[in-house]
């Protein structure tokens, strides 16, 4: 069984273009908007576990979605601005992980987002889904800006996100005190 993970990864998806991929592969559902789903990095590129390799392993479909998230790969959490090289202080984060493929499954490791709370200062702040690969995290000022927050990531994936790298076409309040996101569109995404 620990072969079978050596090269398994979580991946996060939108349910909205993935409603059929329960069928055939292992998912499970993480709030309204998004599926787990559990991913093999091979040499050809990634492919999506299916029900069949979960048999083959000997495994259920949920020890492959548990397993696969438990041995999530390290997260990496990097200030927005140092990224572009300046720094402009405005205490936005990326977060991905090592091999920035399907970092945006961080978002279900409890000490990645612990971290990140702790950065933001134990406050309420935004979760720009940039891609499945990554999120990007910006503190709430005194204004609300999830709607502009919104418009703009609905603007760059129409222009410049292929359509299978998208993970959602709005943006999130990441709310600390329940560890819950807070969709622009529905209003909780139970995390």
């Amino acid at each position: 069984m620990a072969g079978f993970f050596e090269t398994v990864v979580p991946a996060l998806v939108p349910v909205r273009r993935n409603e059929g991929l329960g069928k055939d592969h292992p998912v499970r559902k993480y709030g309204e908007e998004f599926l787990i789903t559990a991913i093999r990095l091979t040499p050809d590129g990634p492919e999506v576990v299916t029900n069949r390799d979960v048999l083959e392993a000997g495994l259920t479909r949920d020890e492959v979605i548990d397993t696969t998230i438990r041995n999530m790969p390290a997260p990496v959490l990097s200030s927005l601005g140092d990224m572009v090289g300046m720094s402009d202080g405005s205490g936005a984060y990326v977060l991905t992980n090592r091999s920035a493929m399907f970092g945006a499954a961080e978002i279900l490791n409890p000490a990645a987002m612990r971290e990140l709370e702790k950065r933001m200062g134990g406050r309420n702040f935004y979760m720009i889904p940039s891609s499945i690969h990554e999120w990007i995290a910006i503190p709430m000022g005194e204004e609300d800006q999830l709607a502009i927050f919104s418009a703009m990531v609905s603007s760059v994936n129409e222009e410049q996100v292929v359509l299978c790298d998208q993970l959602s076409d709005h943006a999130f309040i990441w709310d600390v005190a329940s560890g819950t996101l807070i969709s622009a569109e529905r209003k909780e995404v139970d995390a």
